[in-house]
């Protein structure tokens, strides 16, 4: 029983170090994401970003794209245990991703509509 449970221990602690290197890669997969959110999130920051953010149609769509691509990879990366600090993240960053998407969207429409009047 004794030699079974140093075994079981043994095990365990040669398990350890290959369970925190997959844990430290799916985190880093994550935080990669959330760089590159913040780096898409500075280009039309004014006050942090490079001075002067573009605003045209072409910059935001390829901000738009850009935001896809970064939700495509965040639903490709292996799933975090449930009620973790990661599952949160993942869970708050896919909202946001999202309305950026579609506030994008709503920006395209506002600026291909007709032109507004005051009467």
């Amino acid at each position: 029983m004794r030699a079974a449970n140093e075994l079981r221990t043994c095990g365990l602690l040669i398990a350890l170090p290959l369970l925190s290197a997959t844990a430290a890669a799916q985190d880093a997969g994550l935080e990669k994401i959330i760089a590159a959110e913040s780096a898409i999130e500075r280009q039309t920051d004014s006050t942090d970003g490079p001075g002067w953010p573009d605003v045209s149609n072409a910059a935001d769509e390829r901000r738009a794209a850009a935001l896809k691509a970064l939700q495509a990879q965040l639903s490709a990366l292996p799933s975090s245990p449930e009620g973790s600090e990661d599952a949160l993240t993942r869970r708050l960053l896919d909202w946001r991703l999202g309305m950026l998407i579609e506030a994008a969207r709503f920006r395209w429409m506002a600026t291909q509509g007709p032109p507004l009047t005051l009467r």
